[in-house]
């Protein structure tokens, strides 16, 4: 048996592993649950563009955090299709500037994770209950970034 071939077969698996498989993901700091979100400064109103405004064209997000009941995030897309307002359970800040959650979406359950720095936050990684990936580190699966939402003022 050639020594060659379990080599080129470690050389592809660290190869995929580096492009997709292998990304590490930030660690939790501790801090759980809804106050997360308001210590983060993710409660309010993100967009795009905020001083165009919420629309179609400039699409956003809502994080809230009612005095009772279960904190939600609201999104307004382009496409009415994917507009949505969902409960967000197992809140947790990560290291490194990220907060962690799982929602329902349609009938799946999903677990996000974005970045936020400063008045701007993104998706960070989404990912399926059954494994299918939407997002990861900052990316697509198309492989373009995702976008930055900025925090709009009284939000």
């Amino acid at each position: 048996m050639s020594v060659v071939r379990p080599l080129q077969g470690l050389v592809l698996l660290a190869i995929a592993c580096l492009a997709v498989a292998c990304e590490r993901l930030p660690a939790p700091t501790g801090a759980a649950g809804p106050q997360v979100l308001v210590s983060t400064g993710l409660v309010g109103t993100w967009s795009f563009d905020c001083a165009s405004g919420a629309s179609r064209e400039n699409p956003y997000i809502v994080y809230t955090v009612p005095q009772t009941g279960e904190p939600a995030e609201q999104f307004i897309a382009r496409d009415p299709k994917l507009d949505r307002v969902t409960p967000l359970r197992n809140i947790r800040e990560l290291e490194g500037n990220f907060v962690e959650w799982t929602q329902r979406v349609a009938d799946k359950s999903v677990t996000v994770i974005v970045q936020v720095e400063g008045r701007r936050q993104r998706l960070w990684r989404s990912e399926l209950s059954d494994g299918t990936m939407f997002a990861s580190a900052g990316a697509f699966r198309s492989g373009a970034q995702t976008p930055w939402f900025n925090k709009c003022s009284g939000g």
